[in-house]
């Protein structure tokens, strides 16, 4: 279960693989106990653990982002092929009635002495 246990000790970074932007420089102990090195190694591992979930965090947030992107886009496409499809729907509209009520009306108009 151990994290480090998967990897390679020649491939692990020296600083356990923990991202620069966590890391600090540490004044080496004058005397290292087995406690103080478990210590730090769980230290490590915690820190590594909420490198990770920071790292998934804005992965996830990174997507959401372009998900929201591309929904807008979609959004104004469809607001404009809206408004194409009621002005044509205006303009048949329009066109069909006139068809329709301008012979009746014309042919009243020769009617009329």
């Amino acid at each position: 279960n151990d994290y480090y246990s998967r990897f390679d000790s020649e491939r692990r970074p020296e600083n356990g693989g923990i991202s620069p932007r966590f890391t600090r420089k540490f004044t080496p102990a004058t005397a290292s106990t087995p406690s103080s090195d478990n210590t730090e190694k769980q230290f490590l591992r915690v820190l590594q653990k909420v490198y990770q979930t920071i790292e998934k965090n804005e992965m996830r947030l990174e997507d959401q982002d372009r998900r929201d992107a591309i929904k807008n886009e979609w959004q104004q496409l469809a607001l404009v092929i809206d408004r194409l499809l009621l002005f044509l729907f205006l303009a048949f509209a329009t066109a069909i009635s006139m068809a329709l009520i301008l012979p009746g009306y014309l042919q009243q108009m020769e009617d009329i002495p």
